[in-house]
């Protein structure tokens, strides 16, 4: 989340480098943060990155 709040966009890639997780992992915690409404899912295909849900970005 700190990375999402400097960035303001992360991708799962970035995820998984960060903490040397696999993508089914970074994605799976990456679709928990989307249900509990703390990100949203941007773009489509191979061009996809997540960002604060703006309700989020004003706490």
């Amino acid at each position: 989340m700190k990375r999402l709040k400097k960035d303001g966009k992360i991708k799962a890639k970035e995820i998984e480098n960060k903490f040397k997780v696999h993508r089914d992992t970074a994605i799976k915690n990456l679709k928990s943060l989307i249900k509990q409404n703390k990100i949203v899912r941007k773009g489509g295909g191979n061009n996809v990155w997540y960002e604060l849900n703006s309700e989020e970005e004003k706490l």
